[in-house]
């Protein structure tokens, strides 16, 4: 307990104190001698935070579209989409960050006479979200949907790959061992979104 030098009666430690007006009634929630901040320095200051933040939300917002953290960190293998029919056998598209420009986005064909194929759709795309694969049987064809837009068309009975420019690609065989590992970095840590997926490696 200490004593208060202007009036005498005593003081706890810890106690703030109180500015006094000229009637003798306390000053509520200011210290002695501060001077409350101008209400246009406060105005101020608050439209300064919301920009800031609103900043920090659009480059956040900008940046998911382009590239999701957790992939670079994690160095996942992310299965988009598959499509399995007796006829066709099993197509599993997939996207990875590829450390370099971006994602890789890839799919591979395991075809009913056990020959399977690795085609790159785009080997510096943004991160895609939704992707989509429908087929089309009475044309024998393929069709792969990146965030709803078209990013390649498959003849699967001749093994070709179409982009959307008309640039007509051919497959090359996958093997395990060499496609299902990143060059960079070693072994896939195989990831989803959301539901049961077939391994890395095929069935």
């Amino acid at each position: 307990m200490i004593l208060s030098p202007d009036s005498g009666a005593p003081r706890y430690w810890g106690q703030r104190p109180r500015c006094q007006s000229s009637e003798g009634k306390e000053m509520k929630l200011k210290l002695c001698g501060a001077d409350p901040l101008p209400k246009s320095v406060k105005i101020r200051r608050t439209a300064r935070m919301i920009t800031v933040v609103s900043m920090l939300c659009i480059v956040s917002v900008v940046t998911c579209k382009l590239v999701w953290l957790p992939d670079v960190i994690f160095n996942r293998l992310i299965t988009l989409d598959d499509c399995r029919r007796p006829d066709i056998g099993l197509i599993v598209l997939q996207e990875y960050w590829n450390h370099s420009d971006f994602y890789t986005v890839r799919f591979i064909h395991f075809r009913p006479d056990g020959m399977n194929m690795l085609y790159i759709l785009d080997g510096d795309s943004p991160k895609i979200w939704f992707a989509k694969i429908k087929a089309w049987p009475l044309v024998r064809e393929l069709t792969f949907h990146g965030d709803g837009k078209l990013i390649g068309t498959y003849q699967w009975d001749v093994g070709r790959l179409v982009m959307p420019n008309g640039v007509a690609i051919q497959g090359t065989p996958f093997l395990r061992g060499r496609d299902d590992i990143n060059p960079v970095t070693g072994p896939f840590r195989p990831g989803s979104f959301g539901g049961n997926r077939p391994p890395v490696g095929g069935p």
